[in-house]
């Protein structure tokens, strides 16, 4: 293993740790508890998320308030 190799692997070590100081496993199970059956199902069922879905390479881009 090479120094580069080390340094860059420190560094996105490091990075990735900054990013991650706030643990999203409690909101994310909580968003789930959230949940009620059969949210998103008129997207998740509709033929232009399938369309999207069946293409090679794709790119989904959500925005919008309550996504969670």
């Amino acid at each position: 293993m090479s120094c580069a190799y080390t340094r860059r692997s420190l560094k996105a070590e490091a990075m990735l740790q900054w990013l991650c100081q706030v643990d999203f496993n409690d909101s994310h199970c909580e968003a789930l508890r959230a949940c009620h059956q059969g949210t998103c199902s008129w997207f998740l069922e509709s033929d232009d998320f399938k369309q999207w879905k069946a293409r090679d390479s794709s790119f989904l881009w959500i925005s919008g308030i309550g996504k969670s």
